[in-house]
């Protein structure tokens, strides 16, 4: 790289309030000074440098950002990782639960246990209940699962049977249907003794427990 000092000196000197200059003359003396260094070859060799000041930066930037995208995609294959084998645990923890007795249950097939709290004074019917939810299979919660899942409940919330006060759980389950170019994604409410190993049938959309 050149060295630059004799031109930042004179740019310097040059540059300073024109008050310090004793006279007008050392004035002009420092823009000769200061011309005299800024030949055409220097302004080449500066320009040169700057470029591969940036073009250095520029590999550089380059590295990181590729360390930082293959440090999250190892971040994120262990995710998903730990994501199938909890999957698969909950799986294992969910024997008594035959899921292939779930009518319709279509796209991404997600399967949530669902528990319904009620509270005396509460009016049921006027969506006067707490609904928390629980993965069991497929995607994790989608971000607009939940106000499905909120939809499908209110839906049949009238034929539930829900008790005054307490908590009820039910399945939840992703259904849906393609029309022309869309595909149109609900959730069916199912009771649990409908997916239980015993034979039961899963309440459709629409149809009552």
């Amino acid at each position: 790289m050149t060295d630059y000092t004799d031109l930042e000196e004179a740019a310097t000197y040059a540059a300073q309030d024109a008050i310090k200059f004793s006279d007008e003359s050392e004035e002009m003396r420092a823009l000769q000074q200061f011309h005299e260094e800024v030949d055409p070859e220097t302004v080449l060799a500066l320009i040169a440098d700057l470029d591969e000041a940036r073009n250095g930066m520029k590999h550089s930037c380059a590295i990181r950002l590729k360390k930082e995208i293959e440090r999250l995609e190892a971040e994120n294959e262990a995710l998903n990782t730990a994501i199938e084998d909890l999957d698969r645990a909950r799986v294992a923890g969910f024997e008594e639960y035959d899921f292939t007795r779930l009518k319709d249950r279509r796209g991404d097939r997600k399967v949530f246990e669902i528990t319904i709290e009620t509270e005396c004074g509460c009016d049921i019917e006027e969506g006067e209940y707490t609904v928390r939810i629980t993965h069991l299979l497929g995607n994790w919660l989608g971000s607009d699962d939940f106000g499905l899942i909120g939809d499908a409940v209110a839906e049949v919330v009238a034929d539930l049977g829900l008790p005054e006060e307490g908590y009820t759980t039910f399945i939840a389950y992703e259904s849906g249907e393609q029309q022309d170019v869309f595909w149109t994604k609900w959730f069916e409410i199912a009771t649990v003794a409908s997916v239980l190993v015993e034979p039961g049938a899963a309440m459709g959309k629409g149809e009552q427990l």
